[in-house]
Protein backbone atom coordinates (compact mmCIF):
# COMPACT_ATOMS: atom_id res chain seq x y z
CA UNK A 1 0.00 0.00 0.00
CA UNK A 2 2.94 2.32 1.10
CA UNK A 3 4.07 2.04 -3.01
CA UNK A 4 1.16 2.82 -4.12
CA UNK A 5 0.91 5.71 -2.57
CA UNK A 6 4.59 6.86 -2.89
CA UNK A 7 3.82 5.87 -6.67
CA UNK A 8 0.77 8.00 -7.07
CA UNK A 9 2.50 10.96 -4.99
CA UNK A 10 5.24 10.86 -7.61
CA UNK A 11 3.00 10.65 -10.70
CA UNK A 12 0.59 14.08 -9.03
CA UNK A 13 3.90 15.80 -9.14
CA UNK A 14 5.46 14.65 -12.07
CA UNK A 15 2.23 15.97 -13.75
CA UNK A 16 2.23 19.11 -11.94
CA UNK A 17 5.89 19.92 -13.42
CA UNK A 18 4.20 19.13 -17.00
CA UNK A 19 1.58 20.96 -16.85
CA UNK A 20 3.82 23.85 -15.09
CA UNK A 21 1.38 24.30 -11.70
CA UNK A 22 2.86 23.09 -8.27
CA UNK A 23 0.90 20.54 -7.62
CA UNK A 24 0.85 20.75 -3.58
CA UNK A 25 0.33 24.79 -3.56
CA UNK A 26 -3.12 24.35 -2.45
CA UNK A 27 -3.88 28.23 -1.46
CA UNK A 28 -8.11 26.80 -0.62
CA UNK A 29 -6.54 24.46 2.05
CA UNK A 30 -5.82 27.36 4.42
CA UNK A 31 -9.39 29.02 3.71
CA UNK A 32 -10.72 25.92 4.85
CA UNK A 33 -8.68 25.63 7.70
CA UNK A 34 -9.58 29.50 9.05
CA UNK A 35 -13.06 28.43 8.54
CA UNK A 36 -13.64 25.47 10.36
CA UNK A 37 -11.89 27.03 13.18
CA UNK A 38 -14.23 29.78 13.33
CA UNK A 39 -17.46 27.21 13.39
CA UNK A 40 -15.26 25.12 15.70
CA UNK A 41 -15.42 28.36 17.58
CA UNK A 42 -19.03 28.67 17.34
CA UNK A 43 -20.16 25.58 18.40
CA UNK A 44 -18.19 25.69 21.23
CA UNK A 45 -20.09 29.13 22.10
CA UNK A 46 -23.60 27.77 21.11
CA UNK A 47 -23.27 24.50 23.27
CA UNK A 48 -22.28 26.28 26.26
CA UNK A 49 -24.67 29.03 25.95
CA UNK A 50 -27.62 26.28 25.66
CA UNK A 51 -29.67 25.23 29.02
CA UNK A 52 -32.73 23.33 30.34
CA UNK A 53 -34.85 26.09 28.81
CA UNK A 54 -36.40 26.11 25.26
CA UNK A 55 -34.36 28.66 23.38
CA UNK A 56 -34.52 30.40 19.82
CA UNK A 57 -31.49 30.28 17.44
CA UNK A 58 -32.03 33.88 17.26
CA UNK A 59 -31.98 34.38 21.21
CA UNK A 60 -28.80 32.32 21.03
CA UNK A 61 -27.78 34.38 18.57
CA UNK A 62 -28.47 37.56 20.12
CA UNK A 63 -26.79 36.02 23.58
CA UNK A 64 -23.65 35.53 21.60
CA UNK A 65 -23.46 38.44 18.70
CA UNK A 66 -23.27 35.56 16.43
CA UNK A 67 -25.04 35.29 13.14
CA UNK A 68 -28.51 33.66 13.47
CA UNK A 69 -28.41 31.40 10.93
CA UNK A 70 -24.88 30.09 11.23
CA UNK A 71 -26.17 29.43 14.91
CA UNK A 72 -29.60 27.90 13.54
CA UNK A 73 -27.06 25.38 11.73
CA UNK A 74 -24.66 24.68 14.20
CA UNK A 75 -28.03 24.07 16.51
CA UNK A 76 -29.26 21.66 14.03
CA UNK A 77 -26.37 19.90 13.68
CA UNK A 78 -25.84 19.43 17.81
CA UNK A 79 -29.28 18.12 18.16
CA UNK A 80 -28.46 15.26 15.04
CA UNK A 81 -25.48 14.22 16.84
CA UNK A 82 -25.60 14.77 20.55
CA UNK A 83 -27.93 13.49 22.78
CA UNK A 84 -27.69 15.62 25.08
CA UNK A 85 -29.35 18.30 22.74
CA UNK A 86 -33.15 18.37 22.31
CA UNK A 87 -35.04 20.51 19.38
CA UNK A 88 -38.97 20.97 19.34
CA UNK A 89 -39.50 21.68 15.95
CA UNK A 90 -41.68 24.85 15.46
CA UNK A 91 -44.14 25.45 11.92
CA UNK A 92 -40.89 27.30 10.92
CA UNK A 93 -37.20 26.67 11.15
CA UNK A 94 -36.97 30.50 12.97
CA UNK A 95 -39.68 29.07 15.59
CA UNK A 96 -37.63 25.78 16.21
CA UNK A 97 -36.56 25.62 20.08
CA UNK A 98 -33.11 24.26 21.50
CA UNK A 99 -32.85 22.63 25.42
CA UNK A 100 -29.69 21.00 26.87
CA UNK A 101 -30.94 18.27 28.80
Amino acid sequence: VGALIALYDRAVGFYGSLVNTNAYHQPGVEAGKKAATAVISLQLQVHGALSGTAQSAEGIATTLNADPEAVYHVLSHLAANDPAVRVSGGATPGQDQFSKV
